[in-house]
């Protein structure tokens, strides 16, 4: 999954800004940040922030002290160099941290864990009391077998999770579904930690 990222990174951001992508992006971004109880200072952890997308709409519209992690070396480097974001390589199951973070957000990430468990099991480690998770869970519907499909031929395994399996692992850490949004290819669920 690594060489898959690595191979797509200087790309990626540009190309998550147009066309059908760019729409379905947008929309998803503008979702995650009405979702949001956010102010100014508050810490940001990203878990699979990719080249920083959606930090970079926060920081532009926030002062927050934002944290990205990602495997992907050469999506760190876009989020550094281009977007000038507090970014690191580091897998999410490795990642410490004395900070804790008011919001962590994991979008983009679950289709691409076997084992999605690590994402809560790290957050509420990293989360202060009564913090934010973010998650973006595609549906298990037409468009996303596309996806799935489409991901694996390019040898990069996708997963669909069942939302109620999701909110069941959530529970196991502490994690209380809040509130949730639906869009046509995802669901944005917002937990804070109880």
């Amino acid at each position: 999954m690594n060489e898959y990222f690595n191979q797509r990174a200087q790309d990626y951001f540009n190309n998550s800004q147009s066309g059908i992508w760019g729409l379905v992006k947008n929309k998803e971004i503008k979702t995650v940040i009405d979702l949001l109880n956010i102010e100014n200072g508050f810490k940001v952890l990203d878990l699979g922030c990719g080249p920083g997308i959606y930090l970079k709409h926060l920081k532009d519209k926030y002062s927050i002290e934002e944290t990205g992690i990602d495997l992907s070396p050469q999506m760190i480097s876009y989020a550094k160099e281009k977007l000038n974001l507090n970014c690191i390589v580091s897998d999410i199951g490795e990642y410490e941290s004395k900070i804790k973070f008011n919001i962590i957000l994991c979008l983009g990430v679950f289709e691409f864990l076997n084992n999605p468990e690590i994402i809560f099991k790290k957050s509420n480690s990293l989360s202060t009391k009564d913090g934010q998770l973010i998650v973006l869970l595609p549906k298990n519907n037409f468009l996303n077998k596309i996806y799935k499909y489409y991901h694996s031929n390019q040898g990069c395994a996708t997963y669909l999770h069942k939302k109620e399996a999701i909110i069941s692992l959530a529970k196991k850490y502490q994690f209380e579904l809040k509130e949730e949004k639906n869009l046509f290819h995802c669901h944005v669920l917002k937990f804070y930690l109880i």
